[in-house]
């Protein structure tokens, strides 16, 4: 029986040590983004508040840009880092 310690998470496209709670709890804190989204989405359909309007157009605007900037820069990876992510 081979153990694999490191192993890519699907919903998260990194890779998590299964033993490890630190990392565990990191990759999900990786994950907030996507609850904020979904979160200012669920408060538009609910309130239309314009400070919740305006709220997500910045945090889609921060993703927008943090796309391009890593597209943009190209950094090489440490070594011995993994090529995921």
């Amino acid at each position: 029986m081979v153990l694999r310690l490191w192993r890519p998470d699907s919903h998260l496209a990194g890779q998590v040590d299964p033993h490890s709670k630190v990392e565990k709890l990191l990759a999900i804190a990786a994950m907030a983004p996507y609850f904020i989204m979904c979160a200012l989405a669920t408060l538009i359909v609910r309130c239309r508040e314009l400070l919740v309007c305006s709220w997500l157009i910045g945090h889609l605007i921060n993703e927008v840009l943090n796309f391009v900037l890593k597209r943009t820069f190209k950094e090489k990876r440490p070594d011995g880092a993994p090529a995921v992510g």
